[in-house]
């Protein structure tokens, strides 16, 4: 059985767009000094994160139909 390939640029995105959520959606960033920086950062870069992380669950996906493991898939996701 073949080794599953890690694309670590991928990985790498995923999790500095999930701290950009979860920062987002914590309020983590508010504050009443920087509504400029923080509008740009917000209304720019932080919407970014959800149409990057549909197009990368369809990129893998895709791989998953393509190497025919949709059952392990499958499995996994109900596990």
């Amino acid at each position: 059985m073949d080794e599953e390939v890690k694309n670590k640029t991928i990985d790498s995105l995923k999790l500095i767009f999930a701290v950009t959520v979860v920062a987002m959606h914590g309020f983590l960033l508010e504050s009443q000094y920087n509504r400029y920086i923080l509008g740009i950062l917000t209304n720019g870069l932080f919407r970014s994160a959800v149409p990057f992380f549909f197009i990368v669950s369809g990129y893998l996906f895709f791989k998953t139909i393509k190497n025919n493991t949709t059952k392990k898939w499958f499995s996994h996701i109900i596990k």
